[in-house]
């Protein structure tokens, strides 16, 4: 019950309306979008009592900040999606493409643009464990199809702790993620002129397959940081139209302080 609090929801509500008032202050547009967990959104599968279910740290804070304002509510559509598709893997803490296009979509009707369609693009398929079936013994196996987003946008940029995930911290299983920045551009013709800055996790990801990727397919200019709090000095350095924050509702229990800096080397 003490999980999270009011305090801890009052907390967050006026973190993400601070954050919204100096963003504004520098002529951007600031949303922020907290992906639930599985808990959250499918309870019905869990078979013991949830005395406690409605402390979830989404439904206080959504409670505190309705509607599609600064603090953008994921969770219905997440479920309306479910009922036709699976929305998270089943042996891993992470949405599938489904249920990202369905946050993608969610955020696009806030923003007013029109949401690209990804139904075309190639996938794969792959035999593995993923993050939970991994930790069972032995361990509990799962094939995931993983569709290729990345089309229209290249990336143009990235730090040094991309290039040390890439050419060292996956292939030895050792990889680091907050911190990472990477920078893509699109040149298509229809692409949103906006410059778009997004500070989120393992549900955005630096790689082309996630939130970061479609978002890149949208808008011509787009930089992501691998971090739940921001960094202003990176935010007065870009200058962008939009800034988007996403964090995993399991993360929640930990207040952002957003005297985070990134390296861009």
């Amino acid at each position: 019950p003490d999980y999270f609090t009011d305090e801890d929801a009052q907390n967050w509500a006026d973190l993400l309306t601070t954050r919204r008032d100096r963003i504004e202050a520098l002529g951007a547009r600031y949303l922020h979008m907290t992906v639930p967990d599985k808990l959250s959104l499918m309870p019905e599968f869990v078979t013991l009592p949830l005395p406690h279910f409605d402390r979830r740290p989404t439904r206080l804070v959504a409670s505190l900040l309705p509607g599609d304002g600064v603090n953008v509510d994921i969770l219905p559509d997440l479920r309306k999606a479910a009922k036709h598709i699976p929305v998270f893997h089943r042996t891993d803490s992470h949405w599938t493409t489904a249920g990202c296009q369905a946050a993608y979509r969610r955020l696009c009707a806030v923003l007013g643009v029109e949401p690209q369609d990804f139904s075309d693009r190639e996938t794969n398929a792959r035999h593995q464990a993923l993050d939970l079936g991994g930790k069972l013994m032995p361990p509990v196996m799962e094939t995931p199809i993983f569709t290729q987003i990345q089309r229209r946008s290249r990336r143009v940029a990235e730090n040094g702790m991309v290039r040390y995930n890439e050419q060292t911290g996956f292939p030895e299983g050792n990889p680091h993620f907050v911190g990472c920045y990477v920078h893509m551009q699109n040149e298509s013709p229809d692409a949103r002129p906006e410059t778009v800055l997004l500070f989120g996790d393992s549900f955005s990801e630096f790689r082309p397959s996630m939130l970061m990727a479609m978002l890149a397919e949208t808008y011509r200019d787009l930089h992501f940081v691998w971090s739940s709090s921001l960094d202003f000095t990176l935010i007065e350095r870009i200058r962008p139209q939009i800034v988007i924050s996403q964090i995993a509702e399991r993360f929640m229990g930990t207040l952002p302080v957003d005297t985070f800096e990134v390296s861009l080397d």
